[in-house]
């Protein structure tokens, strides 16, 4: 059963949260990337509530039912959301996995909050690493989202961000995307994630928290070239895997994603 609920943030906005329940007294926790909706993981928080897990499903704030503010939006903001959801719903032991911006929600709660704290039990992080290896072209995209672009914004996104996930369906997402995300949130989130490095809080996550890393060997936005240093922050601590796809994995590979998770999962004592 998937059930809608609703909750206030600290400045009194409103967040929307869809549930997946599962009756095995186990929680997971997804968040999506930039530029989507819980909608994204409905098939997988299926697939874990047949698990067992009960499965909450936040829209980011900007994204779908959750409105900004007048104030600009983000990652320390998104991480105060997650902090508050978590409050709200009373989780004390919980997994929790994020894709790109998702996955820096994450770390971000990990370094403003030390999610473990909270009941972090352990993380999978898919298409997110230290840093983007194209801050400039993250940038760009920011700035067209904040001029209204958007018909650029679209292309840009179509050729890079969807790279691999194929022209017909490329097309199909980001002709939907604002209709679903306030553009000043799109634009605002690019911009911090244009600028971030998160070596400090893979560090903090990886040295108590079993963490499972998912990269594309194809992804644009996550630069092979970044790995190494990536391996060389998380050391033998956090597992990394390096799959055949590009940005978008779970579009592009959702059967892997719900094996790679089956695996995570399992091997934390879930």
């Amino acid at each position: 059963m998937i059930r809608e609920l609703w909750i206030q943030a600290e400045d009194e906005s409103p967040l929307r949260i869809q549930i997946v329940e599962g009756d095995g007294g186990k929680s997971a926790i997804l968040l999506h990337g930039l530029g989507e909706t819980s909608e994204a993981w409905l098939g997988v928080g299926r697939y874990l509530s047949r698990q067992g897990f009960t499965v909450i499903l936040p829209d980011l704030r900007g994204h779908g039912g959750s409105r900004s503010s007048r104030r600009q939006v983000g990652l320390e903001v998104l991480a105060r959301d997650l902090k508050t959801a978590i409050e709200e719903l009373g989780l004390s032991e919980f997994h929790a996995i994020g894709f790109s911006l998702g996955g820096y929600v994450i770390l971000q709660s990990v370094d403003s909050w030390h999610l473990q704290d909270l009941g972090l039990e352990s993380a999978v992080i898919i298409s997110a690493a230290h840093k983007v290896s194209d801050p400039e072209g993250m940038s760009r995209r920011a700035s067209l989202a904040r001029e209204g672009r958007i018909a650029e914004l679209a292309r840009e996104i179509a050729s890079n961000v969807y790279k691999g996930v194929g022209d017909a369906r490329a097309r199909l997402f980001v002709s939907r995307l604002f209709e679903r995300v306030e553009p000043k949130a799109y634009a605002a989130i690019a911009s911090s994630l244009a600028r971030r490095d998160f070596s400090r809080p893979w560090k903090i996550l990886t040295e108590g928290t079993p963490t499972t890393i998912v990269l594309g060997r194809r992804d644009p936005l996550m630069g092979r070239e970044i790995l190494p240093e990536l391996l060389d922050i998380t050391g033998s601590r956090g597992r990394v895997l390096l799959v055949g796809t590009g940005h978008m994995i779970h579009i592009e590979s959702p059967k892997l994603v719900r094996e790679i998770l089956t695996c995570h999962l399992s091997h934390t004592g879930s």
